[in-house]
């Protein structure tokens, strides 16, 4: 009878409190109590806690026992945690099953701290990983995102190759988008162009971000270019440019097709043009307009490729132009330079300047028949 044989446990161990066997009593009532108390799960998680507290104490002791002493306690917590273990995990997996089909959230409740009995008792079982997942969808459904979160995060790192190696890092970024939504952080303010620290928080979800591109095989990582692109933006929103130009560019190189690469490739440009890094600007638009997965049914896109070419080059030129008469040097790289300017953009509105600059620079060195034939050809 189960009611009748947990006190017997209950009274072996109040008899013995200094016995190595007291985790195998406590394992034994758990399981008694559990069977006998079906509708009430309280009973069989105080039992539990109390388990959870007997076996740390008992094994905590057993390092200071020698010879045929330190034998049997080795052999007791064993026995014990062989049904210990079996007796926990059977309780936290039928109760969840029975959460999900009645969909109540204390029986939720009860389940998770099954589960987090568990794995306080059994951190490296081989159920171990199983249940660490288990008990991030359990925190989850209980809207205790960050929990969920952290067990998510757990599950990843404690076997990249799992069985949940696509599940644990995709939940791990849901969950933690829901608890920054929780937190309500107000929004990164950028002041005088300086990068903004991100928010530990806020990090947490690019870490998450990261180690869904890096675990995830990229042949079943169905939102690897949308998990990219959020952590990216994270770093651009808190005006740290170059990582975020860094992250951007992977994207179109890896996936010029999706929607992301328009979005990056466009964030590129405006970066570049803010920090007035027209030797990057004019190198990112030029390589962009030979990429034609990127710019195919995107005239827009290609429109501001170009415009966003020509204006660095046209200003590389200025400057180069500038620096050279400052020195009192030779002006003949400056007449190459927009020469070549008018031949790679012809229909630019500058390409008539540029061929009359041209001119008057190949005249300051001399060159007054190539800048003859210039002026004749502008």
């Amino acid at each position: 009878n189960f009611e009748q044989s947990a006190p017997l446990y209950r009274e072996l161990i109040r008899l013995q409190p200094e016995s190595t066997r007291i985790a195998f009593y406590q394992s034994k009532v758990v399981d008694l109590v559990s069977r006998s108390a079906v509708g009430d799960k309280k009973p069989t998680i105080n039992e539990t806690k109390r388990l959870v507290e007997l076996y740390q104490a008992v094994k905590a002791k057993s390092g200071s026992f020698s010879g045929d002493a330190a034998q049997k306690a080795k052999t007791d917590i064993e026995e014990a945690e062989v049904l210990a273990e079996s007796t926990v995990r059977r309780l936290g997996q039928e109760w969840n099953r029975e959460a999900k089909k009645v969909r109540s959230k204390p029986t939720y409740e009860a389940a998770k701290v099954m589960y987090s009995d568990y794995l306080s008792l059994f951190p490296a079982s081989k159920f171990a990983y199983e249940m660490r997942f288990q008990l991030g969808d359990l925190y989850y459904k209980l809207e205790q995102f960050d929990d969920a979160a952290k067990a998510y995060e757990a599950t990843v790192l404690a076997d990249p190759k799992g069985k949940f190696l696509v599940e644990a890092p995709n939940d791990n970024i849901l969950a933690l988008e829901e608890h920054l939504k929780d937190l309500n952080l107000p929004k990164p303010k950028v002041a005088d162009d300086k990068p903004i620290e991100i928010h530990v928080q806020r990090k947490r979800l690019v870490d998450a971000c990261d180690r869904y591109a890096k675990f995830v095989p990229e042949e079943k990582a169905e939102k690897l270019i949308a998990v990219m692109y959020k952590a990216a933006k994270t770093f651009y929103d808190h005006n740290q440019l170059e990582e975020a130009t860094k992250r951007f560019d992977e994207i179109v190189a890896r996936n010029p097709a999706a929607e992301e690469a328009e979005y990056s490739a466009n964030l590129i440009i405006d970066t570049h043009n803010l920090k007035q890094d027209w030797n990057r600007l004019y190198e990112t638009s030029s390589r962009y307009l030979k990429n034609d997965v990127l710019i195919k049914d995107r005239p827009k896109l290609h429109e501001q490729l170009l415009s966003s070419g020509e204006y660095a080059k046209f200003k590389l030129v200025e400057i180069l132009d500038n620096d050279l008469k400052k020195q009192g040097a030779s002006l003949a790289p400056v007449a190459k330079a927009y020469e070549e300017f008018q031949a790679e953009f012809p229909k630019s509105k500058n390409a008539d300047k540029a061929l009359y600059n041209a001119s008057v620079a190949w005249d300051s060195v001399g060159e007054r028949e190539r800048a003859a034939g210039l002026r004749k050809k502008l």
